[in-house]
Formats: C-alpha cells, sequence, structure tokens
C-alpha cells in the first residue's frame, strides 16, 4: 500500500515492489530506487548494462573492414571476431580492410581482403588466396558461409513453364504502384540487392526514377495472380530502400541499361532454399559466345498478343557472337550481349526486362546477361539483346558495398 498522505503523482505506474510497497518516483526514490527505474528514466544504468552495451565504432575493428555489430549478429556473413569491440553482446564482423583492394574474384565469390599478417587471427575456419587482392601484403579469405550462390531447386516464346516452381530462386518479381502484375523481372545477386534493366527503374507516369516506397521486389513467386502454390511466410513482397541506375543511361537510348534495387532489410538466405543469389561472373574477358543459356521471366507468350504469362516461365538460347551488330544494327555495343535460336522459336518478350540471362558453370549457375530489348520477339535470325554482366563488375562492386556475397 502506498504510504499515508502521499501524492499520486510520484507513483509509477506498472511497477510493483515487493510485499506491498509500491515504486515512488519522488526526492527519496530518485537516491535510493532501484535500478529498473534509474534506467527507464535514463540518469543511470547497473553495471552490468553498462557492460552489454555495444559500442559501433571501435578502432581496432575499423581498421580491419570491419564494424560492431549487437546480438543480431546473423546479418555478419563474414567471420567476427569476440572481445575486439566493446560490451559483452558486441562483435567485430569483419570486411575488407582499408589497407587492401579488394576485386570481384574475391568478392563476389563470397570471399573480403584481409592483411596477410592477420590470415591466422581472421581467417582461422576459412581459406584464403593470395592472387585475388590488389594488395601484395593482402589474401582473400574466403570464410565458410551457410549458403551458396546458383544453385538450382531440384532433386517466355516458345519456352515452357518452370518446373519445379521455384527452381531458379534468385528471380524475383518488380511490381509498382500502378499494377497487378510483374512489370519487370530482376535477378538476386546477395542478401540485399537485386540486378535489373536500368528502363525497369523508370516511372513512365512520373517521368522519372521510382520512389523506393513506389516499388516491391516479389520473392518466391511462381503463380503470379495465385496465391495458393505460395510458400507460407517465404513468398511475398519486399520493400525498397534504394534504386541505383547506372549514371550514363539514358531512358531514350539502350546502352547501360543496368540498375540495382536495394531491399529495406537484408534477406536470411538460411531460411529456405526458394529464396537463394545467382552466381556473378568473375573473369571480364569471358565472351560466353557460343554457350547455352537460360533466359526466365512472367513476359509475354506471343508479340502480338499483350499478355503476361501468369506462371514462371523458361526458354532455351544459345549466346551469339560479339558482332551481332551485323543481324541488328549499329546500336548494339560492347556492353550488350545477344542470345537467341536460328529460328527464333524461343526468345524473350515485353514483360521480361529485367530478367536473367544465364549459364551453368562448375556446377553452379552464373548470370551473364540481364534482358534489356529485342526487335520483336521470336523472329528468325533477330537475337534478343541483354546488358553484358562483365562490364559491369567494378560498377556493382563499388554499389554493393554493405552486402553479403555467397561462395
Amino acid at each position: 500500500m502506498a504510504p499515508e498522505g502521499l501524492n499520486k503523482n510520484f507513483l509509477v505506474p506498472g511497477y510493483k515492489c515487493p510485499g506491498e510497497n509500491v515504486c515512488c518516483k519522488g526526492n527519496y526514490a530518485r537516491n535510493q530506487t532501484s535500478v529498473y527505474w534509474r534506467n527507464r528514466r535514463g540518469k543511470q544504468r547497473g553495471k552490468s548494462q553498462r557492460k552489454r552495451i555495444c559500442k559501433k565504432r571501435n578502432p581496432l575493428c575499423d581498421r580491419d573492414g570491419g564494424s560492431c555489430m549487437g546480438p543480431k549478429t546473423t546479418e555478419c556473413g563474414f567471420m567476427l571476431l569476440r572481445g575486439v569491440c566493446k560490451g559483452s553482446v558486441c562483435s567485430c564482423c569483419l570486411g575488407d580492410s582499408s589497407h587492401c583492394g579488394t576485386t570481384p574474384a574475391c568478392r563476389f565469390q563470397g570471399g573480403y581482403c584481409i592483411r596477410k599478417a592477420r590470415r591466422k587471427k581472421h581467417c582461422s575456419s576459412g581459406v584464403t588466396d593470395d592472387s585475388l587482392c590488389t594488395t601484395k601484403k593482402c589474401s582473400c579469405c574466403f570464410p565458410h558461409v551457410p549458403w551458396t550462390c546458383g544453385e538450382t531447386n531440384q532433386k517466355i516464346i516458345g519456352g515452357q513453364e518452370v518446373s519445379p516452381q521455384n527452381r531458379y530462386p534468385w528471380h524475383v518479381g518488380l511490381k509498382d504502384y500502378l499494377m497487378d502484375e510483374y512489370f519487370c523481372g530482376g535477378t538476386l545477386i546477395n542478401d540485399r540487392y537485386v540486378l535489373t534493366a536500368g528502363h525497369c527503374a523508370y516511372d513512365p507516369m512520373k517521368q522519372g526514377i521510382f520512389k523506393p516506397k513506389d516499388l516491391k521486389v516479389a520473392v518466391a513467386d511462381h503463380n503470379q495472380l495465385s496465391v495458393e502454390d505460395d510458400i507460407p511466410r517465404v513468398t511475398k513482397l519486399l520493400e525498397v530502400k534504394k534504386i541505383i541506375v547506372h549514371k550514363n543511361y539514358d531512358i531514350n537510348g539502350l546502352d547501360e541499361d543496368i540498375a540495382l534495387v536495394r531491399l529495406s532489410k537484408p534477406l536470411d538466405l538460411t531460411v529456405n532454399h526458394a529464396v537463394k543469389p545467382v552466381c556473378l561472373p568473375v573473369n571480364r574477358l569471358e565472351s560466353y559466345e557460343g554457350k547455352d543459356a537460360v533466359i526466365i521471366g512472367w513476359g509475354y507468350l506471343d508479340e502480338d498478343v499483350p499478355l503476361s504469362s501468369d506462371v514462371l516461365m523458361e526458354a532455351k538460347v544459345v549466346i551469339a557472337s560479339e558482332e551481332c551488330q551485323d543481324k541488328l544494327s549499329d546500336k548494339i555495343t560492347g556492353n550488350m550481349i545477344c542470345a537467341g535460336t536460328p529460328d527464333g522459336s524461343q526468345d524473350a518478350c515485353s514483360g521480361d526486362s529485367g530478367g536473367s540471362l544465364v549459364v551453368r558453370e562448375g556446377g553452379k549457375v552464373t548470370l551473364v546477361g540481364i534482358t534489356s530489348f529485342g526487335y520483336g520477339c521470336g523472329r528468325p535470325d533477330t537475337p534478343g539483346v541483354y546488358t553484358r554482366v562483365t562490364e559491369y563488375l567494378d560498377w556493382i562492386l563499388i554499389n554493393t558495398k554493405d552486402a553479403v556475397y555467397c561462395s
């Protein structure tokens, strides 16, 4: 019970002291009350709580490219160092050292560059490669991450329905505030970013780049008009944080047709195999000429019928020679890659834009092109045109520094 004559304005609602006592915030209580109340008021914290506070900045962690993280360390795809950052619940999530320069061959295979002198401490549970960093005193560390890229899940014009569903777990749909269907596709390349075509980032109504709040990213979907085949708590529309369009892309042109969409929250890629990133190429000089490839999308099934497919479709094409200008026009540049079939029986079409052109390399699937444009759909000797991903590895590397790549 409250002491006789106590002003009720000094009582702390919702908190009870042992027995019949109450918590009072009068003059006496300010000095003698429990740690609970002082913490709640922000005036003073107990020693145990002060030790648990995670200081976000620490020179020992920062100089090795790391950042201090609290209890939610699942967002760290690299190695965690305990006892470096201040706070008992704080760990150092390592990254590329400021003394080293990383490369696509290191970063896009799930690695990060560290000083050789720190290999035993910073890469004790992984493997290193001294040839994949730009600085001689550095080495690329490949930690053992719990997921890998470019793995299909299984044991368009002239294409067939993707089977089994979610076979290509990196393929996503882009939906805006105007349409009920996906107007473009995209490819998940890590835990935070989707790679798509530059023209897919433009809002036709507002004549500019989409505002992040007006764009959604759909993951783990198959039939875009049905929820019956959705995977509970996995198939969903994700919020967008940022949209990055290549600075040289012009909506009235065709070249440099590439953009990145940053998700509001990183994906937990360990939850379900229906959402996994594709692998990125690491060899800038690889042309992929003559290789079999696959295109994926919900686009039109017929050039003359403006109707998107309900279900996700796939088609097999062959990557053409680099001199595909002879068959198309002088608008084809070195930033583009052509793919199709001689008779035009399999091709991408409207609505497939932003989707992936992939090849299989060493048991994994690699993204080599982004569906960009074409002269009609499914026409003989008229291959589709895709943005050549190998020309943009450095651009992707610079703009996705906060992401975690898979091995």
